[in-house]
């Protein structure tokens, strides 16, 4: 798999579970104006099996998930949680 198929997969497949969420609700500008971003950063590993992203949590907060690309059906997985006041590393 290519670099850019990759990133294609992981930022749509990020878009998508924020997307089927909010897609039973208007659109609210006013709202719109200054959200966060629901992928922030996207890293792919040296050995090319794996990225790591950044995603929003409430608040001011950001979390780091990682993703297998090498396996087929990998989920995401949630490796830090930091809020600005502590962070949390998960196993």
């Amino acid at each position: 798999m290519t670099f850019s198929r990759v990133l294609l997969l992981v930022i749509l497949s990020a878009i998508r579970s924020v997307s089927i969420a909010e897609s039973s609700k208007p659109f609210d500008a006013a709202n719109a104006f200054g959200a966060r971003l629901s992928v922030a950063d996207v890293s792919l590993s040296p050995d090319g099996k794996s990225v790591a992203y950044l995603t929003p949590t409430a608040g001011q907060g950001s979390a780091l998930y990682t993703l297998r690309v090498d396996q087929d059906g990998a989920k995401p997985q949630r490796a830090l949680v930091a809020d600005g006041k502590s962070s949390v590393w998960n196993n």
